[in-house]
C-alpha cells in the first residue's frame, strides 16, 4: 500500500519533461528558430526534449516500482501474479533479478 502511494505520488517524470522542455523552448528561441513563425509554433521542435526525459524516467520508474512489488509478493493478488508472470517469462531460468529479489538486495545498474 505504501509503495502504491509513493508511485502515484511520485512527479519526477513530469518535472523532468517539463524542466527539459522549458529549456529546449528557450535554447531555441536563442538559436532563432522558427523565427518567423507564430510564437506557439516553437512548441514543435520542442516536443522531443520534453517527451524523451519523460519516457526515459517515467519508465525507470516503474521498472523500479514493479520490481520492489515484486518482493512483496505476500503483500497483495497483483504482486503475487506479477512474480509468477516474471518468472514464467524468463529466457534464462537462472535471473539476477529474481535471485536479488529473494534475497533483498538492491539490483546493480
Amino acid at each position: 500500500r505504501q509503495l502504491t502511494d509513493w508511485q502515484q505520488r511520485d512527479f519526477t517524470a513530469p518535472i523532468f519533461g517539463i524542466m527539459s522542455g522549458c529549456a529546449a523552448i528557450t535554447v531555441l528561441r536563442n538559436m532563432g528558430v522558427m523565427r518567423k513563425s507564430p510564437r506557439w509554433m516553437i512548441v514543435l521542435p520542442a516536443l522531443p526534449f520534453y517527451l524523451m526525459p519523460y519516457q526515459i524516467i517515467y519508465h525507470t520508474r516503474e521498472a523500479e516500482y514493479l520490481v520492489n512489488m515484486m518482493r512483496e509478493e505476500k503483500s497483495s493478488k497483483f504482486a503475487k501474479k506479477l512474480r509468477v508472470m516474471f518468472e514464467k517469462n524468463i529466457v534464462n531460468k537462472r535471473s539476477e533479478i529474481l535471485d536479488e529479489i529473494e534475497s533483498g538486495a538492491e539490483i546493480s545498474e
